[in-house]
């Protein structure tokens, strides 16, 4: 589970200080509502956490938050209102740019809700979101889909006598994923243009919760601090690779280098590469490596943190044919020519053979000269 998904679940680190939230389970997850809805209309669901073990009763446990991740096509439907009896819930998305949902809910301070709860702004029972969803009218014949998971609740021990905080809250989590199908049903009448949304792009609305103890010497109580759910954190701006490798290739990868190159084997059109990022939160993309030739064999990795922020990591791939032509180029400017050589060297030797009986000519009259020197 993400615990950045939700708004609280920042505070939730401490060791629980009670056994009894290990009763408390999610036994389930339903989501009810239609299964058809025609376009420029509306369509009501009804998502539902299963809790168990919350006893309706003081000196127990009680809910202080839930929530979960939804996923579905904006393009496709709209979702334009939220209710959820005994909280006060918000639809979000962290980003503008974000393709992730959430719906959390915080339990109101309202005893018509939990008056057979736990003393404080807890709740004891199962957790009910109604949403009205917008159809668009778009093109296609695929039913629309809405998934649930990551399914989170915060539950608050209080029998103890004292003060409680939010540090006290404890998270249960669930695994559970359910996903509903709605067919998109054509419309005769004019489709109007859709109603506003009410996700919003940041997170909640800051809610406060005042906690309440218990006395056990009477039926009164007394008001504790109020803090504060909603923490938010930090988003990391971490877009280091922590690796870099390529199949059937070696490189000296270092997180700070970010230009790389290689020779290609048997003229390869295609790359393995494999990446990972330091920040487990940051996400990678690979261009180029399916098809070297068409990117000027070239190979990218955009890494994006977290918080958005890009870096690039190029490698350029090397063919073994750009080097053997460039090798007989250079041969072939010099215009040496099998022919030439040849050539040359029978000119070279006539030279040398000339040079030779010049020399000797000149070597056999200086010796007639010195002879009939020697006569006189």
């Amino acid at each position: 589970m993400k615990k950045v998904l939700f708004l609280i679940t920042t505070l939730l680190f401490l060791i629980p200080i009670s056994t009894y939230a290990s009763d408390v389970k999610i036994t389930g997850l339903d989501i009810n509502g239609k299964d058809s809805v025609v376009m420029g209309e509306k369509i009501t669901l009804s998502f539902k956490i299963k809790v168990s073990g919350l006893e309706k009763k003081s000196n127990s446990l009680g809910m202080l938050y839930a929530g979960f991740k939804i996923d579905f096509d904006p393009n496709v439907l709209v979702p334009v209102d939220i209710d959820s009896p005994g909280f006060d819930s918000d639809f979000y998305t962290e980003s503008t740019n974000s393709s992730n949902y959430y719906i959390v809910g915080i339990a109101k301070d309202d005893t018509s809700y939990n008056k057979d709860c736990v003393y404080g702004s807890l709740f004891c029972g199962d957790y009910q979101v109604t949403v009205p969803f917008y159809a668009r009218n778009v093109v296609g014949e695929e039913p629309a889909k809405i998934t649930i998971s990551e399914i989170e609740i915060g539950i608050l021990d209080m029998v103890e006598d004292r003060e409680y905080t939010v540090d006290d809250v404890q998270t249960i989590t669930s695994n559970i994923t359910k996903t509903k199908e709605i067919k998109l049903l054509e419309s005769s009448a004019k489709v109007e243009p859709p109603p506003a949304s009410i996700v919003e792009s940041s997170k909640p609305k800051t809610t406060t919760t005042t906690k309440k103890k218990t006395n056990k010497s009477s039926s009164s109580t007394s008001s504790t601090t109020t803090s504060s759910t909603n923490k938010d954190s930090k988003k990391s701006s971490n877009n280091n690779l922590k690796s870099l490798t390529i199949d059937d290739y070696k490189i000296d990868f270092k997180k700070d280098q970010h230009l790389y190159s290689i020779d290609l084997v048997n003229n390869a059109n295609k790359l393995i590469v494999k990446a990972t990022t330091e920040d487990k939160k940051a996400t990678y993309k690979i261009i180029g490596a399916d098809d070297l030739k068409k990117n000027d064999y070239k190979v990218k990795i955009e890494v994006t943190a977290e918080n958005g922020d890009k870096s690039t990591y190029s490698i350029t791939a090397y063919q073994q044919e750009e080097k053997k032509e460039e090798k007989k180029n250079f041969l072939a400017n010099l215009n040496i020519k099998k022919d030439d050589l040849i050539k040359y060297g029978i000119i070279g030797g006539v030279v040398v053979l000339i040079i030779i009986i010049v020399s000797l000519i000149i070597h056999r009259k200086d010796h007639k000269l010195e002879k009939s020197l020697d006569e006189l």
